[in-house]
């Protein structure tokens, strides 16, 4: 005990917490049109599972603009002296950050593990980044790492 662990030891921790509590994530989107001011607004529906096919209740399922990432290149002196830390995670840096999280569109599963959101812009491309409720699941999620419009008429499963 104290002793710090090796880069392996971590890099091997962090592979086993996270095969051990995946979340899965089952969008189906779809293209209907909100009542009310704007014609263009779309709503999304879909399903937040683990990667046994369980349902997870009550996760926030957050939708970002794919517009409002910050895309400036990190180096390794960035990383060194600190400068990345508030870009390097670029979904999480605004589901954690207090005043951008109230802009976000956000869905919250029920006890089957659906939600549905409404008004999300036809015309933008979203991430959709899962926060669980417990601390058994990872945030994130693996449908978080492309971005998709509202408009499109697919269905698509992923795992983290």
């Amino acid at each position: 005990m104290g002793k710090k662990l090796s880069m392996f030891g971590i890099r091997w921790l962090l592979a086993v917490v996270g095969a051990a509590v995946c979340v899965a994530v089952v969008l189906k989107v779809h293209a209907t049109n909100v009542s009310g001011k704007k014609a263009h607004l779309q709503s999304v529906k879909g399903v937040v599972t683990d990667s046994h096919s369980r349902p997870i209740v009550g996760a926030t399922i957050y939708f970002i603009d794919s517009s409002t990432l910050d895309t400036t290149p990190i180096t390794p002196a960035n990383i060194l002296d600190g400068t990345a830390e508030n870009r390097d995670e670029p979904l999480e840096d605004i589901v954690n950050d207090p005043v951008k999280v109230k802009t976000l569109p956000k869905a919250v599963s029920d006890k089957s593990g659906k939600f549905s959101v409404k008004g999300l812009s036809s015309t933008s491309k979203f991430y959709p980044f899962v926060a669980p409720k417990d601390t058994d699941h990872l945030p994130g999620g693996d449908a978080s790492r492309i971005a998709f419009s509202p408009k499109c008429r697919e269905s698509r499963t992923s795992a983290l």
